[in-house]
C-alpha cells in the first residue's frame, strides 16, 4: 500500500509540475525550449542537387570488398578523380549530378567500409550479395552489363517532373570493367560520349570485361526467402 501510494504521489507531483510549466511558458516567465526537425540534403562535395529534385547524371561504382582488383589503391584514386571530373562535367552542362557506390557484399558492414575506403558517395547500396538492389537494377537488371567487379557506370536519367519520381527514364552513357580501363578513362578525364570529341575507341579502352576484374554470376536465380 506504502509504495502504491508513494507512486500515485510521484505521478501527482508529475503532472502538477507539467501544469506549472505550461502556465509559466504561455505567460512567457520562463522560457520554454522549441523542437524542431529538419531534413538535410545531400552533403558531399560531389552532390550537386537538391532537396527538391533528382540527379540528371549518376556515376555508379560496383566493386566488393572480397575483389583484389576493387581494392587496388590505383583504383581507389581513378574512381574519386572520376567522380570530381564527372561531376565538373555535369555542372557545366547544367544538369544535376550524384555518385552512387554499390557493394557485391553479403555483408552489409564488410560493404559500407569498403564503399567508404573508395570515395565519398552520395548514396551506397551494401548487402544481400548480387541480390541487392544496386546490383538487380545496374548489372543484372534493364541497364545492367557483365557480371563483373570493380566497374564503373555512368547513367543519364531523365524525369518528366524534377519534383516528383514520375516517368523516370534512365540510359547508360559508358560502363568500364576492370581496375586498367577505369584507370585509364579516368586518366582521360572521364569522358562521356555526348560531352567530349575523344573517341573513346582509338584512345585504347575498351568497354567489355578485363582479365583485371573479378567474375560474378552472370544470371540471378530466384530471389530467395530472407526469412
Amino acid at each position: 500500500m506504502w509504495l502504491r501510494n508513494r507512486r500515485s504521489v510521484y505521478v501527482l507531483a508529475g503532472s502538477l509540475a507539467a501544469l506549472v510549466g505550461s502556465t509559466l511558458g504561455v505567460s512567457h516567465v520562463v522560457p520554454v525550449p522549441s523542437i524542431s526537425v529538419t531534413w538535410e540534403g545531400p552533403t558531399s562535395a560531389s552532390a550537386s542537387y537538391t532537396i527538391d529534385s533528382i540527379p540528371d547524371l549518376l556515376l555508379i561504382y560496383v566493386g566488393a570488398s572480397n575483389c583484389r582488383w576493387s581494392n587496388m589503391p590505383e583504383l581507389r584514386a581513378a574512381v574519386r578523380s572520376a567522380v570530381t571530373q564527372v561531376s565538373q562535367e555535369a555542372k557545366r552542362m547544367g544538369l544535376a549530378f550524384a555518385a552512387v557506390g554499390v557493394a557485391r557484399d553479403w555483408s552489409v558492414r564488410n560493404g559500407l567500409e569498403h564503399l567508404r575506403n573508395i570515395a565519398n558517395f552520395d548514396e551506397v547500396v551494401s548487402g544481400d550479395g548480387r541480390y541487392n538492389l544496386g546490383l538487380e537494377r545496374y548489372v543484372y537488371g534493364p541497364l545492367g552489363g557483365e557480371a563483373a567487379t570493380p566497374q564503373v557506370v555512368v547513367v543519364e536519367r531523365r524525369a518528366r517532373s524534377k519534383n516528383v519520381l514520375d516517368d523516370v527514364k534512365e540510359h547508360v552513357l559508358v560502363r568500364y570493367i576492370g581496375l586498367q580501363r577505369i584507370v585509364r578513362w579516368s586518366e582521360l578525364g572521364a569522358p562521356l560520349p555526348h560531352s567530349v570529341d575523344t573517341d573513346l575507341s582509338r584512345s585504347g579502352i575498351s568497354e567489355s570485361k578485363a582479365d583485371d576484374s573479378h567474375a560474378t554470376s552472370s544470371s540471378v536465380s530466384p530471389r530467395r526467402s530472407r526469412r
